[in-house]
């Protein structure tokens, strides 16, 4: 943000500088000047000298975050190091810290904060203060030095020069500053009306604070001779005379004559002063009366812009002053008008999609219209289905009447949370012609894949084991190697939902790689279901899509089988959030 300036080095300490951004919260310090002022054109507040830091001793290491913009210091290389590697730039030594350890710097961290999280300041106070509102301790970050000290000031006082007329006038005074023990010389000068009474210049030796006087005569005066002064108002549209009036001056004398404000009411608005005509030119004349004198100023004409602020929705006028601002503009001139700031209502850009409307030439009074609506928020929730923890929140800002939809969060699969149906099934939700701040919610359940599975599969076989015993066969038990086949064909599923493997061969094949040799059935199931739905029935409606089927219930009934394997391969559809399902039931008998 700004490029590393060094600080003077002949001097026994430099003042650091403490600057303040009020928008990032972050603190900046620096020795060099130029840096400073930069920093405060930038919209910095200057905060003063933060401690007086020695030309030499401990490096104190600075370093910029150019994606969060914020600075860092700090008297331990390491620490340095570390920054550089994560991708802080390293902007040099920024200034020394004083190896005799005179004026700690404390070292507070803010936690919270995404910029100027950390704060150094030589205040106890301030240190103890940032404490006690949240900040964490981290110590001494460095050490200033006592400023150095400067050469004792001169002794000096002050010499008063004063020119006084005999009337009781001060002509004019000045004073000067002179150093004790030197002599000071003040001359006369030249006032119209007066001479001078004694010699044209005085000399004194300063050993304390002196007034020097130049005393002079008013001179006599002839009676004075006056004159009329016309003032005079013209239109410099149509060189008509506004208005006029007269003084009487005395000759010699110096006259300022003033422009005059035309102002009158407006009929319709009557707290709002309109001006019909502007001065061109110089509000103030000013003359040396020496006769009779006209002053003239010319005036321009002055046109009024009405601004009217419409609500279509509600076809009334918002804004105030009986529904209207007025802006004045000079005849021939060309202006650019914005449209008002309307409590509770924002520009409509359907229907004013300029925010300003340039006039050019203006020479008539004229109206001018912007459209208004008002704005409201939709709040999009993603919310925890089992502990109504919001996960991760949205806003958007619509204009009124307009509709929004909002999208399930895609990225919080990557976390294990999948979207619950409740009665949506295209993974969005709407807001249709907008009249009031809305709030949209989507629900997920936060369970893993691979534990979506072996709840699932714990479900079928205790389903399984219960149909069993209903048709007078014994039960069966899971069996690691059959389960583990089970996963593996449930995942090939995906790309050949057949009985046959996507590399060739079948699951009795791929029971007998993993040495178990007494296959006796597969049954497939393939669906998509959102994982509530799952988690509630999802088994039960596998097991009875199975116990439909002739062929896939005498799988599960077959009476001379043991072992069985149930597995359960999940696919989140990236439009709708439900779940593909690829499901297989394998049963064998115990031969290994």
């Amino acid at each position: 943000m700004f490029t590393f300036c060094s600080a003077n080095a002949d001097a026994a300490t430099n003042d650091m500088y403490r600057l303040y951004n009020p928008n990032s919260g972050e603190h900046f310090y620096t020795a060099n000047t130029v840096e400073r002022d930069k920093v405060k054109k930038a919209g910095w507040k200057y905060e003063g000298i933060g401690w007086n830091a020695p030309t030499s001793g401990d490096p104190v290491y600075r370093l910029y975050n150019p994606n969060a913009g914020d600075h860092h210091y700090t008297l331990h290389a390491s620490e340095k190091n570390h920054l550089v590697k994560v991708g802080w730039k390293y902007e040099g030594i920024g200034w020394y810290s004083d190896k005799n350890k005179t004026v700690p710097l404390y070292r507070a961290y803010n936690p919270n904060a995404k910029a100027g999280s950390h704060n150094y300041t030589v205040n106890k106070g301030e240190q103890n203060h940032l404490l006690k509102v949240g900040w964490r301790n981290e110590g001494i970050a460095w050490y200033g030095s006592n400023k150095s000290t400067t050469p004792p000031a001169v002794t000096k006082y002050t010499v008063t020069v004063k020119h006084s007329g005999s009337d009781g006038k001060n002509l004019k005074s000045y004073t000067a500053q002179v150093e004790k023990g030197k002599s000071y010389t003040a001359k006369s000068e030249s006032f119209s009306g007066y001479t001078l009474k004694g010699s044209n210049s005085q000399t004194v030796t300063v050993n304390g604070n002196k007034t020097i006087t130049f005393n002079y005569t008013k001179n006599a005066t002839p009676p004075a001779q006056s004159f009329t002064v016309t003032i005079k108002h013209v239109n410099r549209q149509t060189g008509d005379t506004i208005d006029s009036n007269k003084a009487t001056v005395k000759s010699g004398e110096n006259y300022t004559a003033q422009a005059k404000a035309f102002k009158y009411n407006d009929d319709t608005v009557t707290t709002e002063l309109q001006f019909p005509y502007q001065v061109n030119g110089s509000a103030s004349q000013t003359k040396k009366i020496t006769g009779n004198t006209t002053i003239t100023f010319n005036y321009d004409q002055v046109h009024q812009v009405y601004i009217y602020a419409s609500n279509k929705n509600s076809v009334s006028l918002i804004n105030n002053k009986n529904q209207r601002n007025v802006v004045n503009v000079v005849h021939g001139q060309s202006k650019t008008i914005s449209a008002p700031a309307i409590s509770g209502y924002v520009l409509d850009p359907r229907e004013s999609p300029q925010g300003s409307i340039v006039l050019n030439n203006v020479t008539d009074s004229q109206r001018v219209d912007f459209n208004y609506c008002r704005q409201f928020k939709v709040t999009i929730n993603h919310v925890n289905a089992d502990t109504n923890q919001v996960i991760s929140s949205g806003s958007e800002k619509l204009l009124e009447g307009e509709n929004y939809t909002a999208y399930w969060k895609k990225d919080l699969t990557n976390q294990n949370y999948f979207l619950c149906g409740e009665n949506i099934q295209t993974g969005s939700r709407s807001v249709n012609n907008i009249s009031k701040d809305e709030t949209l919610t989507f629900k997920y359940k936060n369970i893993s894949l691979d534990q979506l599975n072996t709840q699932v599969a714990d479900q079928e076989l205790s389903i399984l084991n219960q149909y069993r015993s209903q048709k007078g066969v014994g039960s069966m038990t899971s069996h690691p190697i059959v389960r583990q086949a089970a996963d593996i064909r449930a995942k090939e599923l995906k790309t050949s939902p057949t009985h046959y493997r996507p590399g060739g061969g079948t699951a009795q094949d791929l029971l007998e790689s993993l040495g178990c040799y007494g296959f006796t059935g597969e049954n497939l199931y393939l669906s998509s279901l959102y994982v509530d739905t799952i988690q509630s029935g999802g088994a039960s409606g596998i097991m009875d899509s199975w116990k439909g089927s002739s062929g896939h219930n005498a799988n599960l009934i077959y009476g001379n089988q043991t072992i069985a394997g149930f597995g359960n391969y999940f696919e989140v559809d990236p439009d709708s959030g439900a779940l593909n399902i690829y499901s297989i039931f394998l049963g064998s008998r115990n031969v290994f």
